[in-house]
């Protein structure tokens, strides 16, 4: 596949003038092939297509070495982008495998050790969500108090490095209660020593993967319709 892609904006992701060259990771997830039935109806959205994958591209290519990464301000490694990645996939439980392979594959190349911290952040953290207790007021009675994941009560500080462990409470945040981010939590980050660009990243990182799940979750019930469609 390659396709030039304007500037635009993805799920928050800034894509400019990407040459998509790499395989479509979504299609991959799907098993999406070509001359499908799926791929006519994704050949119907060509440009969502091709950013979506310029968007993976701009946020898992190559990064530097070292965590964030302290030669390059503002940089997040490859290392961290692949746990980050792993872990949020993992709370999105069975709906987030299909991505994650890929993830677990790259991260056991940048830092093998680093997979058995990471999944058990994901079993520490993992629980039913969205929730948590709205700050505007009018909206008190939509709140769902919940336990708050922090990689420290879990004991696994050590095992992530404290970057990490930040990151991936900052993941955890948005994914499972992002109506309850305030400064204190960006705080935190900062305090681990990312800075406002690496933020930026890190926050950019989860929501893609997050709409990467949904689209890979829609595209699979498709095909799963369309299988039993054929075989009745």
């Amino acid at each position: 596949m390659s396709a030039e892609v304007s500037e635009t904006e993805v799920s928050g992701v800034e894509v400019t003038d990407v040459d998509v060259t790499e395989a479509d990771v979504i299609d991959a997830a799907v098993g999406i092939r070509a001359g499908d039935a799926l791929d006519a109806v994704r050949r119907g959205r060509a440009t969502a297509r091709e950013q979506s994958q310029a968007a993976h591209e701009a946020l898992f290519a190559p990064q530097p070495s070292g965590e964030h990464s302290g030669d390059e301000k503002g940089s997040v490694s490859a290392r961290v982008r692949h746990a980050v990645a792993l872990f949020v996939l993992g709370l999105h439980g069975t709906a987030g495998e299909p991505l994650a392979a890929a993830h677990r594959e790259a991260l056991a190349a940048a830092d093998g050790d680093l997979i058995a911290a990471v999944e058990a952040a994901v079993a520490a953290a993992s629980r039913p969500g969205p929730y948590g207790v709205y700050a505007e007021v009018g909206l008190q009675g939509e709140n769902e108090p919940g336990e708050v994941f922090r990689s420290q009560d879990a004991g696994l500080t050590e095992q992530l490095g404290a970057p990490l462990a930040a990151a991936i409470d900052h993941a955890a945040l948005l994914v499972l209660r992002p109506r309850e981010a305030a400064p204190a939590d960006l705080a935190r980050l900062t305090g681990a020593g990312w800075d406002t660009t690496a933020i930026v990243t890190l926050s950019q990182l989860v929501s893609f993967l997050t709409y990467q799940v949904r689209i890979v979750a829609g595209l699979t019930v498709l095909q799963e319709t369309s299988s039993k469609e054929t075989h009745t």
